[in-house]
C-alpha cells in the first residue's frame, strides 16, 4: 500500500491544534491557536472556506470531537473550560468548568451520554453529558503528571499521561490496569476492536500493548525524539499504524510486521501533529501541518 496527498487546504487557524472526523466521516472538525473551531466538508471538490465556525474560547483549542448524532461539539480549552455547542446554531449549550488548568482532551462515548475530559491538573473528568448538572459525575485522579490524551471504548478509558503510565480504566467493573513506559505519553488510543492499546512516547517510539493483561505485541521505530504532540492512529480495519514526526512527514507500519515501514513526505516542512481516520473508508486519512490540512489514500 502506498498512500499519497489527494487535496489539501489552509486551515487559517495559525497552527493546527486537532483534526478529528464526525462519527460517520462526511465531516470534520479543526482547532487551533486562533480559538476558533471550524467545521469542514473535506470531499469538496475546492475546500476553501469552513461550513461554520464556533467562537467562545479565550485561549487555543486543544480538541474538539463531535457527538454520535453530530448535533453537539464538545470542545477542550487553554482557558480550562469544556464547552458544548450547538452544531446548527453553533451557540454554546453547557459550560463546563472544574479543571484548575488547560484542558488538554475530551473524547465522547460511543452513544454520547457521558463527555470524558482530560487536563494538566493531572485528573479525567467524567460529565452526565445528557443532563445539565455542572458537576461531573466521576474524577479520575490517579495520573501524577499531565494528561495528554484519552480514547473511550463502551466502559473503558484509555489515559495517556506525561507520568509515563497507561492507564486502562472500566468504569462498569470499577477496575484499573495501568502499564508503566519508559518516557511520557503524548498520545493513545485503542483499535477498531478495543483489545490493543496503541501509544506514542516523546522520545519517538510508539508501543502496541494487550489491553487484558500489558503485554507488548510490537513497536514501531523511525521517527526521531521530538517536544512536539505527535498523534498516531490505527487505519479503520486495523491492518497499518500511522504517525506524524517533527521534520519529515508520515510514517506508517504494518501494524503485525514492523519491518513493513513506508513514509510520506509532504510539501510544507514542519511537524506533522494530528490525525484523523476516517470511521469506514481504511485509507482516506486527514492530517496537520502548520495550519495545513492533508488528505491522504492509497
Amino acid at each position: 500500500m502506498k498512500l499519497k496527498v489527494i487535496k489539501q487546504w489552509s486551515s487559517k487557524h495559525g497552527i493546527l491544534r486537532s483534526i478529528r472526523f464526525s462519527n460517520t466521516g462526511d465531516y470534520c472538525l479543526t482547532t487551533g491557536s486562533d480559538r476558533i473551531i471550524r467545521l469542514w466538508n473535506p470531499y469538496r471538490e475546492e475546500v476553501s472556506s469552513a461550513i461554520a465556525t464556533y467562537v467562545g474560547h479565550s485561549i487555543d483549542v486543544l480538541e474538539a470531537v463531535a457527538s454520535c448524532d453530530s448535533a453537539f461539539i464538545a470542545s477542550a480549552g487553554g482557558d480550562k473550560w469544556v464547552f458544548v455547542w450547538d452544531v446548527s446554531s453553533s451557540n454554546i449549550v453547557r459550560r463546563l468548568r472544574g479543571h484548575v488548568a488547560k484542558v488538554t482532551c475530551v473524547k465522547y462515548n460511543d452513544d454520547s451520554s457521558v463527555l470524558a475530559s482530560g487536563s494538566e491538573d493531572n485528573t479525567v473528568r467524567l460529565w452526565d453529558a445528557k443532563s445539565r448538572s455542572p458537576e461531573p459525575i466521576q474524577i479520575l485522579s490517579d495520573a501524577k503528571d499531565s494528561i495528554s490524551h484519552i480514547d473511550v471504548n463502551g466502559p473503558k478509558i484509555l489515559v495517556g499521561s506525561l507520568d509515563g503510565y497507561l492507564r486502562n480504566y472500566d468504569i462498569r467493573q470499577g477496575k484499573l490496569l495501568k502499564d508503566f513506559v519508559d518516557h511520557p505519553i503524548v498520545h493513545c488510543c485503542f483499535n477498531v476492536s478495543a483489545n490493543c492499546e496503541l501509544v506514542s512516547l516523546t522520545n519517538g517510539r510508539i508501543y502496541l500493548f494487550d489491553c487484558a493483561d500489558g503485554e507488548l505485541l510490537n513497536h514501531y521505530s523511525g521517527r526521531r525524539e521530538s517536544p512536539y504532540k505527535i498523534e498516531s492512529a490505527f487505519f479503520s480495519n486495523d491492518s497499518y499504524v500511522i504517525s506524524g514526526s517533527e521534520n519529515d512527514g508520515v510514517h506508517y507500519w504494518n501494524v503485525v510486521s514492523a519491518d513493513d515501514h513506508q513514509s510520506l513526505s509532504l510539501t510544507n516542512h514542519g511537524a506533522v501533529t494530528s490525525f484523523a481516520v476516517h470511521p469506514k473508508l481504511k485509507s482516506n486519512i486527514l492530517c496537520t501541518q502548520k495550519d495545513i490540512v492533508f488528505l491522504l489514500s492509497d
